[in-house]
């Protein structure tokens, strides 16, 4: 089983032949996401000036992260995620290494349903929390 952050979604979207591949690659190893990560593919499009005046453009783009997301289990942010959110941000806080909110969270999905690994392209937003196996792909 393997998370998959935001990062690595946007370059599915953008169809990059390099994270194509490296998902080919995985065959049938269970992928899975956060409401998190959708949230974010979400808000790249509706906080956009770019989709201001072009709401077909708009539309499609929203649509291609719908159909994104079916290929994956997208996980909630439920009460386990948020107790394990809150465990992993506040050790990090008493140590003075926090991170940024969002992969505070993504992290807390990913370790709350018993996955030890995360793929992204951000290595630095989640190096720093215990017990999670970062995949980087430059």
């Amino acid at each position: 089983m393997m998370m998959v952050d935001t990062s690595i979604l946007v370059d599915l979207l953008r169809k990059s032949p390099e994270i194509l591949r490296f998902v080919q690659k995985l065959g049938s190893t269970p992928l899975f996401t956060t409401e998190i990560s959708i949230m974010e593919l979400v808000f790249g499009i509706t906080g956009s000036h770019i989709y201001i005046n072009k709401p077909e453009l708009k539309q499609k783009r929203l649509s291609e992260i719908g159909d994104l997301s079916l290929k994956f289990t997208i996980l909630p942010f439920d009460r386990k995620s948020a107790y394990k959110t809150a465990e992993i941000l506040g050790r990090l806080k008493l140590d003075g290494k926090l991170v940024d909110f969002r992969a505070g969270m993504i992290a807390g999905v990913t370790k709350a349903n018993g996955i030890d690994e995360l793929i992204t392209h951000n290595k630095k937003h989640f190096e720093r929390i215990p017990d999670l196996k970062i995949i980087e792909i430059s």
